[in-house]
């Protein structure tokens, strides 16, 4: 028997659920997380190459300041 007929049989005996799909409502906030999540890792790795711009500049802001992106480090 052939995969195809053997899920045919399977479901015509009540034995397969169906498929959950999602309304458009749920679509619309999947993408905006994936969205979201695709800026915060953009966000992360522009911060990465400023340190990492700062430091082979040998400027050292993350002596005097924990985080150079917070309010304080903004001003500095």
């Amino acid at each position: 028997m052939k995969d195809a007929e053997w899920i045919a049989q399977l479901g015509r005996c009540g034995l397969i659920e169906p498929s959950y799909i999602p309304n458009s409502e749920v679509m619309q906030l999947r993408l905006l997380t994936r969205r979201l999540r695709s800026y915060k890792q953009r966000q992360t790795q522009i911060k990465n190459e400023i340190h990492n711009l700062l430091q082979r500049a040998n400027i050292k802001l993350t002596s005097y300041l924990s985080d150079i992106f917070l309010r304080r480090g903004k001003h500095f």
